[in-house]
This record gives structure tokens, sequence and C-alpha cells, in this order.
């Protein structure tokens, strides 16, 4: 019997190992989520022409006047799938890369690149700075994940999955009219405030997770 408990300890012990592997952590520097993010994913009310925001907008510090931002982070380890240091499109300079959970990270609006194309990436690692490059009102980090089995060479047959969900961070319940969306996320980190933009992404996730 205590051999049996022991054995189920370990297993637990991995199992949670594994799985804290494979949370995201935050990309920008000295940033906590939710209060980090300045446009969540999905629809974007202020616009009339039905846009969805197609991933998380990181807010980041201007450092100097050259636009330079803070260290952009590999949210999980992977590998460089594409690089554009052009900065010539809408997405600016950007990284995608795909990661060890199966699904590509994508970083945007980069001012400069640290990585090269094929690289082994580590959790954690340095893969440029923020910027403002490409169609972007300010320094900061749009940063998308997208679903590996979709054409992600075109935009508009990409299935983009709410980045938020892959991130380890506390969901305090959240009540939006009769309804109460509970909290569900491990976590070592608490007491984030949320904002009725990110409850709203929370909910989107929900329906989609369920």
């Amino acid at each position: 019997m205590k051999r049996n408990i022991i054995i189920i300890i370990f297993l637990i012990v991995i199992y949670n190992s594994l799985v804290f592997a494979l949370d995201y952590d935050i990309p920008v520097n000295n940033k906590t989520l939710p209060d980090a993010v300045t446009s969540p994913f999905g629809p974007r009310i202020r616009d009339n022409n039905g846009e969805v925001h197609g991933g998380i907008d990181v807010a980041s510090k201007i450092k100097n006047i050259s636009n330079y931002g803070e260290n952009v982070k590999a949210a999980i380890g992977g590998t460089v799938n594409f690089i554009d240091n052009t900065g010539n499109t809408k997405a600016g300079r950007m990284i995608r890369i795909l990661g060890d959970d199966g699904n590509f990270q994508v970083y945007m609006h980069l001012n400069s690149i640290a990585v090269r194309q094929d690289d082994r990436i580590e959790k954690g690692q340095v893969l440029g700075v923020s910027g403002t490059t490409g169609e972007s009102s300010g320094v900061h980090l749009h940063f998308e994940v997208l679903d590996p089995s979709s054409n992600i060479e075109n935009p508009d047959e990409t299935t983009k999955f709410p980045p938020m969900k892959y991130f380890n961070y506390q969901q305090k319940d959240i009540q939006i009219g009769d309804l109460i969306i509970t909290n569900s996320k491990r976590s070592a980190k608490k007491g984030f405030k949320i904002n009725q933009d990110v409850a709203l992404t929370v909910l989107k996730q929900k329906i989609l997770a369920s």
C-alpha cells in the first residue's frame, strides 16, 4: 500500500512538472497578466468594420527616443520557423516559433531581432526588443498563438487561439450579468485585477475550451 502511494505521488510530481513546463511565460520583462494586456483577443468594439484582434497586445516601456522597448522573451521553447526582419508588413519585424506544445507563437512589431531562422529557442530566451514597427500606434508586443493544422501562410485561413489560456496566472471569479466564470487556472501568483475586456476574453476562452 505504502509503495503504491509513493508511486502515485511520483507520477503526480512528474505530471505537474510536464504541465507547468508547457505553461507560457509572460514574454515582456517585468509584466504581470492580465494587467499588462492593453488590447485583448477577440472583436474590437471600437472598430465598426468587425475587425477581430487575433492576439493580445502586451504593454512595453519606451526606453529612449529611438523607440527601443523592452526585451521580448520566448513564452515557451521551440524552433524559429520564420523571421521577417524588414518591418515592411502590418506585423512589422516579427518572429514565428514552432513551440514545444505543437502550436506556433508569433511576436510582432519588434524593434530588433536577436535570433535566426531555425535556431533552437529555450523558454525565457531573449528574442529581440519590442518596438512599433509595421502597423502600430505605439511601442508594444503583439503576441499570437496559431493552430498548426491551419494554413499559417495565409492569414485569412489561419486559426488563432486565445493566448491568455496558455499562461499560468490567477483568474478571479468574474460575474457578467447572471453568468459567473469560476477560477480554474493553476497559479503561484495571486491578486491580479480583471477588467471588463479581459473578462470578456476569459469568457470566450471558456466557451472555446468547453
